[in-house]
């Protein structure tokens, strides 16, 4: 016996531009979100473990190059997954609260 699929109902396009922007305000307010927790986490961390506050400012004279690159990478590679774990939660929210994926960026 063949298995039902369950279809979905179709969005008008009035509706499809509403859960678009909706999506749009869900995910950005998430990825914001995270990436601004993200780091200052990461900079009270930096300065109970080392001491003093982390790079800043890539300009400045006295601060290394290596500690400069170091902490820009280890700063970004942390911020992208925050963000990625954020929108994919933001993401299994929405589409429980609407019934819908997520549209596509």
């Amino acid at each position: 016996m063949p298995t039902k699929t369950r279809r979905r109902p179709t969005l008008s396009r009035k509706s499809r531009r509403r859960r678009d922007l909706a999506w749009t305000a869900v995910a950005a307010g998430a990825g914001f979100a995270a990436s601004k927790g993200t780091q200052l986490l990461m900079n009270k961390s930096f300065e109970r473990t080392r001491g003093m506050k982390p790079p800043r400012d890539p300009l400045a004279r006295r601060t290394s190059w290596t500690k400069v690159i170091g902490w820009s990478v280890a700063t970004a590679v942390v911020v992208a997954v925050a963000q990625v774990a954020a929108q994919r939660g933001a993401a299994s929210l929405f589409e429980r609260a609407t019934g819908h994926r997520p549209p596509r960026s």
